[in-house]
């Protein structure tokens, strides 16, 4: 589901200038079985959330300097 929610999220950016968080919170939830179905360990997955994480920290730094868009930001860690 990546890709597809990557690209419906790009068409409703350039159309509406926002991304849906629908978007990102699907991106999420489907980590999950995706990373145990693939065999990740907890610790894995654990290093996965981390590195997002800080992705999510460094998208707010982002955003609130106006680089990025809020949507932006959630969508990045998400991803």
């Amino acid at each position: 589901p990546l890709p597809v929610l990557v690209v419906i999220a790009a068409l409703t950016d350039l159309t509406r200038m926002k991304i849906p968080n629908w978007i990102s919170a699907s991106l999420i939830v489907t980590f999950f079985p995706a990373a145990f179905a693939s065999g990740l360990s907890p610790v894995e997955v654990a290093m996965h959330l981390a590195v997002g994480l800080l992705v999510l920290v460094a998208g707010v730094a982002l955003f609130a300097v106006r680089i990025v868009g809020g949507g932006d930001a959630k969508l990045m860690a998400a991803a």
